[in-house]
């Protein structure tokens, strides 16, 4: 500020509402002063050109003045728009909103099968899916994840959220192929399987996350049985089998040589409640440990002589007390059965030894009278009135009914029959199923015991010529084409 002259020191001169000017310079309020309002500050032109002219820029945006006002103007706007949608702009993806749950019929999980060689290989898992999740997101459901799975890409399932009513079949592939991969499969619970969920915000933004499963108790129990047979197949080698035919039965006595080339062990391994009446124990259960061998024996009733090792085709069911290893399954729940499966030239020897004991001639059934009962209703195409002669080959006796294995109810009259002339005549109803169900059970069978110096089992079809027409009038050409 400029000093004052000593004249100025006085007290000013009242004003009378003019100006004046020397009254300005000593004014009361110091921000009033001429020296203050006239104070030498750069302006904002004036520190951009300071700032620019050492770059020696100055002379080139003389030149392209427009061109720089243009640049400048839209750098302002990028600017102001960044800064708009960076207010904006949508949120992250949080955790998932979405509850899933074991949904469908029972049982709403299942094991799936190799077609070729009958080999467990992943399972599967219906669900219902609900989301919370904001406008836009799209779900996939890539799997099931857990100790024993592997989850393939290729078999991702969109969610449409419109259709949440509507249950979607998870599947994932069983990868319990070692040792150690067993074990923690066998040890795991419900709370080690979840559902893996890809989310994709509607901006692009991928996330995956494990979901709870609820009522996935099916579920671990099927794991715990897939991975426990691959374990089986891998580890128990069957190496010889002997039948030894019982005295006055239709039954043999099985011994089957095991070994145990794995590392693991192998506790209390018997035959599963699975398998009986038709295989049970006969004998103690089998502890194999690393390298070791040892024999599992059983004794086997056969169900159809004109079959003998029908039953034992897929194997015998075998159950070990702990699982391999001696590691318990988790929540206390035992162990599952598994297949001890038999080579088919040791069956074939099994045969043999099971025909010289169930002889060599069979019943058959030829039907004497048809009848339509009544058509269709309530599931059923209707119901056949039906009069059977079954030849009766050494026996004295016949017990006849059915053994419900499919084809509907077939109810069966007067037995046990005395034969006559070796037949044996009964009455029976058959209230089939729907026509689809007969497609896929075929016909009913007879179980026919023949009781003479043996009992000796037989499951006998019913077909004959007199049952197509009825059978075609009930559910046409693919039905009527079953009778033979």
């Amino acid at each position: 500020m400029a000093a004052r002259r000593p004249d100025d020191a006085g007290t000013p001169a009242s004003l009378d509402g003019r100006l004046d000017l020397d009254a300005l310079d000593v004014g009361h309020d110091p921000m009033l002063d001429l020296d203050v309002i006239g104070e030498d500050r750069p302006t904002a032109r004036e520190t951009v050109v300071a700032w620019l002219e050492p770059t020696g820029l100055l002379p080139v945006l003389a030149r392209h003045r427009k061109a720089f006002v243009a640049s400048a103007v839209v750098a302002a706007l990028l600017l102001a728009t960044g800064g708009i949608w960076w207010i904006r702009r949508p949120a992250a993806l949080r955790d998932p909103h979405v509850f899933a749950r074991a949904a469908g019929a029972d049982p709403t999980a299942a094991l799936v099968t190799d077609p070729s060689t009958g080999m467990y290989v992943g399972v599967q898992q219906k669900v219902l899916v609900s989301s919370a999740e904001p406008q836009g997101v799209a779900l996939r459901l890539l799997g099931i994840t857990g100790p024993g799975l592997a989850i393939d890409p290729a078999a991702a399932t969109p969610v449409d959220l419109q259709r949440t009513d509507r249950p979607l079949v998870l599947g994932a592939a069983l990868a319990c192929t070692s040792p150690e991969a067993t074990t923690a499969a066998l040890a795991s619970g419900t709370g080690d399987y979840a559902m893996l969920l890809q989310r994709t915000a509607p901006e692009g933004e991928v996330r995956v996350d494990r979901v709870p499963l609820v009522g996935s108790v099916t579920l671990v129990d099927l794991v715990h049985k897939g991975c426990l047979q691959i374990a089986a197949d891998r580890d128990l080698l069957v190496r010889g089998i002997s039948a030894a035919p019982v005295a006055g039965l239709v039954a043999l006595k099985l011994d089957v040589a095991l070994d145990n080339p794995s590392p693991r062990s192998w506790s209390g391994l018997h035959v599963a409640a699975a398998a009986q009446p038709v295989i049970t124990n006969d004998g103690r259960s089998v502890q194999l440990e690393p390298s070791a061998s040892g024999h599992l024996q059983a004794l086997y009733w056969p169900t159809d002589c004109s079959d003998p090792v029908g039953p034992l085709r897929d194997g015998i069911a075998i159950q070990a007390d702990l699982g391999p290893d001696g590691l318990p399954p988790a929540q206390g729940s035992s162990s599952p059965s598994v297949l001890l499966r038999l080579p088919g030239q040791m069956l074939d020897d099994v045969a043999s030894v099971a025909q010289s004991v169930c002889g060599t001639d069979a019943p058959r059934s030829s039907l004497r009278q048809v009848r339509l009962r009544e058509g269709g209703g309530g599931g059923s195409a209707g119901t056949i009135d039906l009069l059977v002669d079954v030849t009766t080959p050494g026996a004295f006796l016949a017990e006849i009914d059915h053994p419900g294995d499919g084809g509907g109810e077939l109810i069966t009259y007067e037995s046990p029959v005395h034969p006559v002339d070796g037949v044996a005549t009964i009455k029976a109803r058959w209230v089939l199923p729907s026509c689809q169900r007969v497609i896929a059970d075929g016909l009913p069978r007879l179980h026919v015991v023949l009781v003479g110096d043996v009992k000796r089992p037989y499951l006998v079809p019913l077909r004959g010529e007199a049952l197509r027409p009825v059978l075609y009038r009930l559910c046409g050409d693919e039905v009527a084409a079953l009778a033979g």
